[in-house]
């Protein structure tokens, strides 16, 4: 089974309760090969542990600075969306 959004894919791990999680990543960036592809970066979490280090992915994007409140406002609203797409 496979689980995939617009940034990552989570396959299921045939006969046990975890996951391996790939996340999109540019390769070769601001050259003329700069190319997008998917790489692995956890093998055999829990469901609950690919959502958080999808979520941790999407903070990490984030630009400027930010108040522990305005982090976690930003944080949950991810968790919303994410939220939202298994609903």
């Amino acid at each position: 089974m496979l689980i995939e959004g617009d940034f990552y894919k989570m396959e299921k791990i045939k006969d046990a309760p975890f996951y391996n999680l790939s996340m999109l990543t540019i390769i070769n960036k601001d050259t003329d090969k700069e190319r997008s592809e998917f790489k692995i970066v956890g093998y055999g979490m829990p469901f609950d542990s690919c959502i958080k280090r999808i979520i941790d992915y999407q903070m990490q994007s984030l630009e400027g600075t930010y108040t522990i409140k305005e982090y976690l406002e930003k944080y949950e609203e991810l968790v919303n969306i994410i939220g939202n797409e298994i609903e």
